[in-house]
């Protein structure tokens, strides 16, 4: 394993050059931000996935969205579509992608839309809804095409960036040292228990800067699983049970259902799955009689396929250990100026 990365490390090199290249440009001006009269909202990480940027979006789609008209864009990660989509009614998880259908589906009031051109997609979103009061987005950090009003950057706290390497090496998309662009940083996943010594040593090691916030947020799972109905998740004790995941990192839904006891299987997928016919056969054949429990984005997709198993989902929130207030008003500030 060592030798494999040992050769890796050429690669890491030149792709670290190229992001430090890139950023550079951005600094000294050669490369320019769009700005825009409404306040912009980013939500990113330094790594691949699985920091928890779609809880994120909701926690403050869930927190504003009645004070404020906002809207969602995203790339669409996988899409069958190209180009700016506006979501609607009758958008497919397909056509948008898993993590838009999930807020389109859970927020009926706000605006999504998809498009790899964020700054394009903000112009569109702007233009066909002049009034919004600002604009979430999602997984933009590596976009600097557009100027935020606020930065909000996520890190995992079994594996903050400032113990990850550049890839393919580790997992980073950009310099650690990037991090100094957020507003906001948040150490996501952590313990409920976490305590302060704990945060005190990884704020040391972030190393922020005068202008940045540090917050520390847990992921709470509702004891409630959602489906065609909703049973408690003591239903299930006597069940055969089978966990499908197409996300970045299961570790945490793992565990959780290992403290209720839950016995069950695991067929885990790449992030961003789309479940085709050999999926269905698989599950079928080999876990008939099995009910399946999923993540949220991944119930969408899954529940397309016609399987007769009883299909449920655990919904997950971000529960912040401390000063959740404090991030409240940063937040409000940013889109009321």
């Amino acid at each position: 394993m060592y030798l494999f990365k040992y050769l890796l490390y050429p690669l890491s090199i030149i792709y670290f050059f190229v992001t430090f290249l890139k950023n550079y440009l951005y600094e000294i001006n050669i490369l320019k931000s769009t700005s825009f009269d409404l306040p912009i909202i980013g939500i990113g990480n330094l790594s691949f996935g699985g920091t928890g940027k779609t809880p994120m979006s909701e926690y403050i789609i869930e927190n504003f969205n009645k004070s404020f008209e906002l809207a969602f864009l995203s790339r669409g990660y996988k899409r069958s579509t190209n180009g700016f989509i506006l979501a609607s009614e009758n958008s497919t998880v397909e056509q948008i992608g898993d993590e838009p259908f999930q807020i389109l589906k859970k927020f009926k009031n706000i605006k999504v839309g998809v498009d790899v051109d964020r700054s394009n997609g903000v112009k569109k979103l702007i233009k066909e809804f002049p009034k919004i009061d600002g604009i979430i987005l999602d997984d933009v950090f590596q976009h600097r095409s557009i100027d935020l009003k606020l930065s909000i950057l996520l890190t995992t706290f079994r594996k903050p960036f400032y113990t990850d390497h550049i890839a393919p090496v580790g997992t980073l998309r950009e310099s650690s040292s990037e991090s100094k662009r957020a507003d906001i940083i948040i150490v996501t996943k952590c313990p409920v228990d976490l305590k302060e010594e704990s945060k005190i040593k990884i704020a040391q090691k972030i190393k922020l800067k005068n202008n940045q916030d540090l917050f520390f947020s847990s992921i709470h799972y509702d004891d409630k699983l959602l489906g065609r109905d909703q049973i408690d998740i003591g239903q299930i004790l006597q069940r055969k049970v089978l966990l499908i995941t197409g996300i970045a990192d299961s570790t945490q839904i793992v565990e959780h259902l290992k403290r209720k006891k839950i016995i069950f299987s695991h067929i885990s997928f790449g992030d961003h799955h789309f479940y085709d016919r050999s999926d269905y056969e698989r599950i079928s054949n080999e876990f008939k009689n099995y009910l399946i429990l999923t993540t949220e984005k991944d119930f969408y997709k899954i529940s397309k396929l016609g399987l007769k198993n009883d299909i449920y989902y655990l919904r997950i929130k971000i529960k912040f250990l401390d000063s959740e207030n404090r991030f409240k008003r940063i937040v409000e500030r940013n889109l009321t100026n």
